[in-house]
């Protein structure tokens, strides 16, 4: 296939299109096949946002137990039981780390899948990149899953997308549009990313009102700078019926910002290339976990922590059988909630994602610090910031500032870091653009 992607890179754009409209016929074969319809047609997902799903959520743990147990040459070996009587006897499962599904390989995956498994690749947002298995048929549910969740914020059949994300569409060094290409097989205005900004965006504006666009996907940023943009200049032209974003998360001002700009809600939803879908954003900004998975959450030395209390995140597939990821530490931090969520939905959800485990910052004094979001808390001005650090006790910030950003709001930003982190020197940078992971994903803390 790497021959393929090379010619696709160099193609011309009409041939680029044929290229992309060829590989979503391939996928939608998969994702739409096997027992996709029947999961589509059983699937209530206000129901499984609105309940609790622990009871049907242990059943699937066991049934995953045992047959990984079973079928799974590394979980043949590391595994000692096929079934738990309780979520707290989930200590004596091993974690799952990328180091292991590295060295592992295929001993990861059932050597006779129902059917198939699908080899992917990340390069994540922290540049070690990971081959890795899905199970086909845990990707057909998810795919009915996205399909119930887009008609759920469309409040009905979603119509025409417009999805914004990393697919090559034009060199970046391209002026000009098109900076999109229609896939057919989906009903989707595929989008560039590497070209929204303030000077294109009344172009991206005219190509979704021309498709007929009712409904947005995609990298949640690159939404946000569409909207940006459309509010500073009073350009309100695309009403959407909803907002479905599935990469990285916006603050609560950004998404009012695109809420606003599109006249619309906006769902964000968690995830990881590994496992999928994970869990849908209520109007609290609350991440609600989802039937498919079981979500702990852990200290440095793996102990499971107590309900509320901040730590890394270790989540269970609790459909995906064939490729097993069994309390599979992605490497993102949160802090979660078995109930009591002011939206309503009674299910389990994550309060509040807090970063990367490599999100920290080194102050002058050694100490390593997260939950950096603190750091730009009041600072106005400023459409998006990104942190660089090379050495303890000082950081580098690029921001892309708006038309009224002044020198003296960065001054918040000084407080701020004397607050959470002591003294620390500052200097900063007016950009363009923010540097993305090669996954396409904004890298908003860089340390060096």
């Amino acid at each position: 296939m790497t021959w393929l992607k090379t010619v696709y890179r160099y193609a011309p754009y009409r041939v680029r299109q044929l290229m992309a409209n060829v590989e979503a016929v391939r996928r939608k074969q998969i994702r739409h096949g096997g027992e996709y319809h029947r999961y589509y047609k059983e699937m209530d997902i206000e129901k499984m946002l609105s309940e609790n799903q622990q009871p049907i959520q242990f059943v699937r743990l066991n049934r995953l137990l045992a047959h990984s147990k079973k079928t799974i040459p590394y979980y043949q070996d590391v595994l000692s039981t096929e079934s738990v009587h309780s979520m707290d006897e989930l200590a004596k499962i091993p974690f799952l780390t990328k180091d292991v599904i590295r060295e592992q390989g295929s001993r990861m995956v059932n050597p006779q899948p129902k059917e198939g498994v699908w080899k992917a690749w990340t390069g994540g947002t922290t540049g070690s990149s990971l081959f890795f298995h899905r199970d086909k048929q845990t990707m057909q549910y998810e795919y009915a899953l996205y399909d119930r969740l887009y008609e759920f914020a469309a409040g009905g059949k979603r119509g025409k997308i417009a999805r914004l994300s990393n697919v090559l569409i034009a060199a970046p060094e391209i002026g000009h549009p098109p900076y999109w290409f229609v896939i057919y097989p989906f009903q989707q205005l595929q989008c560039s990313i590497d070209h929204v900004d303030e000077k294109t965006y009344g172009d991206y504006l005219k190509a979704m009102l021309e498709y007929g666009v009712e409904l947005g996907t995609g990298y949640g940023f690159s939404w946000y700078l569409l909207a940006e943009s459309m509010l500073a200049h009073k350009n309100q032209k695309l009403s959407l019926r909803g907002i479905v974003t599935d990469s990285e998360g916006l603050t609560d001002t950004q998404r009012a910002s695109v809420e606003e700009a599109f006249s619309c809600v906006m769902y964000q939803t968690y995830g990881t290339s590994e496992v999928g879908l994970i869990a849908v954003q209520c109007g609290e900004g609350h991440y609600h976990i989802l039937d498919r998975c079981l979500v702990e959450v852990i200290d440095a030395e793996g102990n499971v922590l107590s309900e509320g209390e901040e730590g890394e995140l270790a989540i269970t597939d609790l459909l995906s059988l064939d490729a097993p990821y069994i309390r599979y530490r992605p490497g993102d931090r949160g802090i979660v909630r078995n109930s009591g969520c002011a939206c309503g939905w009674k299910n389990a959800y994550i309060e509040e994602l807090t970063g990367r485990v490599e999100d920290y910052l080194v102050t002058a004094l050694g100490r390593k610090v997260q939950r950096i979001g603190r750091l730009t808390k009041d600072v106005k001005g400023i459409v998006a910031m990104q942190i660089v650090q090379d050495a303890p006790g000082k950081i580098h910030v690029r921001l892309i500032p708006k038309e009224d950003f002044q020198p003296e709001y960065m001054d918040q930003m000084r407080e701020n870091c004397r607050e959470f982190l002591g003294e620390m020197a500052i200097t900063w940078e007016k950009v363009a653009e923010l540097e993305r992971a090669p996954s396409g994903k904004v890298k908003y803390l860089i340390r060096n």
